[in-house]
């Protein structure tokens, strides 16, 4: 499906709802078919719900996974105020006529200096980061890119990189204890190991242990079935 067309689907839905709706971020990712919310999809699936005019509340850079985010219509702006009519009469005064003669060379020279100056604001506002490195590598390790979050700290703040690196372990660690319990014993060895090689990770050598173990019972159990099915 187009992501847009996507977009659209679910600004009619929040319209539907009463102009919002809230929807957890997993359930967001697959109406757009993101299995994985990378950094990449995330500014992707912001971009585009703007685009079909929605508004997300938390932003899609600092909400976790399993968060739950608001879609709303977005706002259409104020129309500009009415400009009153401030013609001169037509009789014009000496003494007017001498003021606006004095003026009128300076509103002239302003007419090229204030753009200027309004200009070289705008391209500060618009080169002005979204957001930090740090920021940016907290989205990567809930995002599972790893090599990106590591990359970005050590480029912005080195100090930082044991903290980040010991989170990840931590995450991988999680990660491969819910693949021991749904019996993935390769996924949770494989995930444990790379933990481990992130930094200090309690629990992965047990698991590694443990989910080898499974994998010799399942073996057995198959050359079991195989030599009672040639019987």
């Amino acid at each position: 499906m187009n992501g847009l067309t996507a977009a659209k689907g679910l600004r009619r839905s929040v319209e539907q709802a009463g102009g919002t709706m809230r929807i957890s971020l997993n359930a967001l990712g697959d109406a757009f078919g993101r299995g994985k919310l990378t950094v990449r999809a995330r500014k992707g699936i912001q971009q585009v719900l703007e685009k079909a005019g929605l508004d997300v509340t938390p932003d899609l850079w600092t909400a976790e996974p399993d968060d739950w985010v608001t879609l709303s219509v977005a706002q259409p702006r104020n129309p500009a105020a009415p400009v009153r009519d401030l013609m001169p009469p037509r009789q014009v005064p000496p003494s007017l006529a001498a003021a606006v003669a004095f003026v009128l060379p300076v509103l002239l020279a302003s007419f090229f200096v204030i753009p200027s100056i309004g200009a070289e604001r705008a391209a500060q506002v618009t080169t002005k980061p979204t957001s930090s490195p740090a920021e940016q590598a907290q989205v990567a390790v809930r995002a599972g890119e790893y090599r990106t979050a590591v990359r970005l700290v050590r480029t912005a703040d080195p100090e930082q990189l044991p903290a980040v690196r010991a989170a990840i372990a931590r995450k991988l660690t999680a990660e491969a204890r819910a693949a021991q319990g749904r019996k993935a014993y390769v996924a949770a060895i494989k995930l444990a190991r790379r933990a481990a090689r992130y930094g200090q990770a309690p629990g992965a050598a047990a698991i590694v242990r443990q989910s080898r173990a499974g994998l010799d019972l399942r073996r057995a159990e198959q050359r079991r079935a195989a030599r009672q099915s040639r019987r």
